[in-house]
C-alpha cells in the first residue's frame, strides 16, 4: 500500500499559472507513535475532476491509472464534460489518447475509504513526507470517561461488534450521549446480516467533562478504530 493510504485530506490547492495540484494529507500512526504531514504533488496539471467531497476525506490510495483504461471506463465522465473542453477541447476519444500521450500525460487514480475520490490529469505525481516523532499526549478525561476503553485499531468484524457494545452500554448508562451517527449503533446490518453502508461513524461525548470519543469502521477495506477526539 502507497505512503497515502489512509491518510485524511487536509486541503488541496491548483495553481492554474505554475500547473500544480497539491493535495495536503495527515495520518496518525498510533501503533509507531508518529505523525506525518504528507504532501501529494502533481506537475505539469492539464486538469482533474473530484466528486463526493466531504468534511472528512479519507484516502485510500492514489496510483496511474492506464490510459487506455481510463478511456474505456470513464466514457461517461468524458462524454458528461466534453461540451466544457475537459480535459481538452476535442473531437474524438483517439485525438485525446494521442494529444495526452504525445504530451507525456498520466491519468492518476484517487480512491477513497471515505469522501473525495476522482481523477488527476498530469505529467508526474511526488509524494514528500514529513514524519515526527509523536508528543506524549495529556489524558484530559474525567472520572466519567477515564475507563472508556479505547480500540486503536479494529482487526477483525468481530472486535468492531464489541466495540458497538461498549458504545451502547456507556450511553445506557447516563454518562454519555450520542452526537453524531452515520448509522444507528442498532441498525448497523441489513436485513441479509450485510453491513448497510461502507463506513460506519459513531461520536459519542461525556455529558460530564464534554469530552468526544468517535468510533469509524471500514466496512468495505476493514479496519476502523475507537479513539478520543471527534
Amino acid at each position: 500500500m502507497s505512503w497515502v493510504h489512509d491518510n485524511i485530506i487536509k486541503a488541496y490547492k491548483v495553481d492554474f499559472e505554475a500547473k500544480t495540484l497539491v493535495m495536503n494529507t495527515f495520518y496518525d500512526d498510533h501503533i509507531n507513535k508518529v505523525v506525518e504531514d504528507t504532501d501529494v504533488i502533481f506537475t505539469g496539471y492539464l486538469a482533474h475532476c473530484f466528486e463526493h467531497e466531504i468534511t472528512h476525506n479519507i484516502i485510500f490510495d492514489i496510483e496511474e491509472y492506464p490510459m487506455h483504461l481510463f478511456v474505456k471506463n470513464e466514457s461517461e465522465l468524458l462524454k458528461k464534460n466534453k461540451n466544457h473542453c475537459w480535459p481538452i477541447c476535442y473531437k474524438t476519444e483517439n485525438e485525446l489518447i494521442e494529444y495526452l500521450q504525445k504530451n507525456e500525460y498520466k491519468i492518476f487514480a484517487v480512491d477513497s475509504s471515505c469522501g473525495l475520490t476522482g481523477r488527476v490529469i498530469a505529467k508526474q505525481m511526488e509524494i514528500v513526507v514529513d514524519q515526527k516523532a509523536k508528543e506524549p499526549a495529556v489524558d484530559a478525561r474525567c472520572e466519567t470517561c477515564m475507563d472508556v476503553k479505547l480500540y486503536e485499531q479494529f482487526s477483525s468484524p468481530g472486535m468492531y461488534m464489541a466495540c458497538n457494545n461498549d458504545l451502547r452500554a456507556l450511553i445506557s448508562s447516563g454518562g454519555f450521549e450520542l452526537t453524531s451517527d452515520s448509522t444507528p449503533l442498532d441498525q448497523i446490518k441489513n436485513e441479509r446480516g450485510g453491513w448497510v453502508d461502507d463506513t460506519i461513524r459513531h461520536v459519542l461525548r461525556c455529558k460530564t467533562c464534554g469530552q468526544h470519543f468517535t468510533c469509524t469502521v471500514d466496512t468495505y477495506h476493514g479496519g476502523g478504530s475507537f479513539r478520543k477526539g471527534n
